[in-house]
């Protein structure tokens, strides 16, 4: 194992863009931080920087490393401010922003349990479609299944959103039920645009994960209005399966096929990196988990379970 103190000083000079201002933080000379960085390379065969006099670069095996390193030292130092003030509690306003869908959803249901936890804390919740900027906005907790390039956030990942394929009892009854995913190209289907490519579902079968082209005359943005859209009978729907569960014990709605069909997200919630978490953010992720855990484990009352 690496010595600690050569993987600190190796994140360090990458957030802080140079050798000196890393030396600067870490109270060091620059040439001792310099012989982190080499001792480090040496022990494990790889170039991890490429550097110059006036800029470093990450190399491709760099930017990995750098990635595991930076959440292990994250951790680590969280660890150390939790037991240094282990009477630390959640205070002062959350701020948080969901994508429509999952923020109606799982996210809402996060934030009642957080609340109920620590009435005194302030929410914020902004639910919409808009592209924000966690840091320039002021959010604390950015939560989307969308994957985000940025090093100055940390991601918790949480587990993969499921679709279910749904119509209404009375479309079924006017047009038949079908009998496995293929049928579903000689159907009207309900089409949510904006991943792609919308018209083509995907499903496993015995042979791996496969995609059944599908089309229809009834195409929208939102998942909640394909939902309400496929209660009232317009045709068959792909939604995903928190949009579902809000429905499921009203009897509006029969899932086709579940269990076949391929989860393509994973729910995913970011946050400015920080050396020392603040406890109203840890507090509102373990909450969100405890509701993602739930969803997991919930047995809906799903109709026939077919594998093409």
């Amino acid at each position: 194992m690496q010595n600690l103190n050569d993987l600190v000083a190796f994140v360090r000079v990458v957030e802080a863009g140079g050798i000196s201002a890393a030396a600067r933080e870490l109270k060091m000379s620059p040439s001792l931080v310099s012989r982190r960085l080499r001792h480090l390379e040496e022990d494990m065969g790889v170039q991890l920087l490429n550097r110059s006099t006036r800029h470093i670069a990450l190399t491709d095996a760099g930017e990995g490393f750098y990635k595991s390193c930076a959440r292990a030292i994250a951790s680590l130092e969280a660890a150390r401010a939790a037991a240094v003030g282990h009477g630390d509690e959640p205070r002062g306003t959350l701020k948080v922003h969901a994508a429509v869908g999952v923020g109606q959803g799982m996210v809402t249901e996060a934030v009642i349990a957080f609340k109920h936890a620590f009435p005194d804390v302030e929410i914020d919740l902004n639910i919409s479609s808009d592209r924000v900027n966690l840091l320039k906005s002021g959010y604390d907790i950015l939560i989307k299944t969308s994957t985000l390039a940025d090093s100055s956030l940390d991601v918790r990942e949480f587990g993969p959103v499921r679709y279910v394929v749904v119509a209404s009892p009375v479309y079924l009854h006017r047009a038949g039920v079908p009998e496995c995913p293929p049928d579903l190209s000689r159907y009207e289907c309900l089409i949510q645009y904006g991943r792609r490519p919308p018209t083509e579902w995907r499903f496993i079968g015995p042979q791996g994960t496969y995609g059944v082209k599908v089309s229809g005359s009834f195409w929208c943005s939102s998942a909640i209005a394909i939902r309400t859209a496929a209660a009232r009978g317009l045709g068959i729907a792909r939604v995903p399966e928190y949009v579902f569960h809000e429905r499921a014990h009203d009897g509006e709605l029969k899932v086709i096929f579940d269990d076949c069909v391929a989860a393509e997200r994973t729910l995913k919630a970011y946050y400015p990196r920080s050396r020392h978490l603040p406890a109203k953010v840890q507090a509102f992720l373990d909450c969100l988990e405890h509701v993602d855990s739930k969803r997991t484990m919930a047995q809906l009352p799903f109709g026939r379970r077919r594998i093409a």
